[in-house]
């Protein structure tokens, strides 16, 4: 399958939706740009974005970090309005039946709001209603979970995320687990697969779900 697998010369009537989710250091950004260079439409990951802009208004990585610890549940709120927006915005036009041009005929959403409620069940946090509300209006039509690659988790704090290779074992639990609370089933993608593999798979699946839903 070429690279040009993840496009479709006919349209489809809308995009295919698909979410890319998974514990950090998982290679979603990687996956994410692989797609892209195949004809997908990217929308980024919220809580990244929001991470940076942290940074600059605390002064830094270290007191992004402490803000982040002792108010969780307000980082997750941060990170679902500008998420809930995010997915808004690239969903506009589709609901009504628009139709997909053929380089924009995939849209990738890298997390969803289900990947806040799974942040603060994991954390012991409760999930309000308004995060609650965001999870259960992502829609995707395919789910890809990515495993975490374990050898490539150093010097990531230096970029402000604090995530150590436990935390994102334990992250993947709890987002596979928020996934299916609200019904949507995840295709893992595994560590052992290279990103051109990953992209390989996600174009086959891709494929396949047009070939049902067509």
């Amino acid at each position: 399958m070429g690279a040009a697998a993840c496009r479709h010369n006919d349209a489809p009537l809308r995009p295919v939706l698909i979410a890319l989710t998974g514990p950090p250091c998982s290679g979603k950004t990687t996956l994410a740009e692989r797609l892209a260079a195949r004809g997908a439409r990217v929308v980024p990951e919220a809580a990244i974005e929001v991470i940076e802009e942290l940074n600059e208004r605390l002064g830094g990585p270290d007191a992004q970090r402490a803000w982040r610890s002792q108010e969780p549940l307000e980082f997750q709120r941060l990170v679902a309005a500008r998420q809930l927006q995010r997915e808004r915005d690239a969903l506009r036009g589709v609901e009504d039946g628009a139709s997909a041009s053929a380089s924009e005929s995939i849209i990738v959403f890298d997390r969803t709001s289900i990947d806040g409620v799974a942040y603060l069940r994991r954390a012991g946090q409760p999930v309000p209603e308004d995060i609650a509300a965001a999870a259960r209006a992502a829609r995707p039509d395919l789910v890809f979970e990515l495993e975490v690659l374990a050898h490539a988790f150093h010097g990531r704090r230096s970029t402000g995320r604090s995530s150590t290779l436990q935390d994102a074992y334990e992250i993947a639990a709890a987002i596979h687990a928020a996934y299916l609370e609200f019904g949507q089933p995840t295709i893992s993608l595994a560590a052992a697969l290279s990103a051109d593999a990953r992209a390989e798979a996600v174009c086959a699946a891709v494929e396949r779900w047009r070939a049902v839903h067509a």
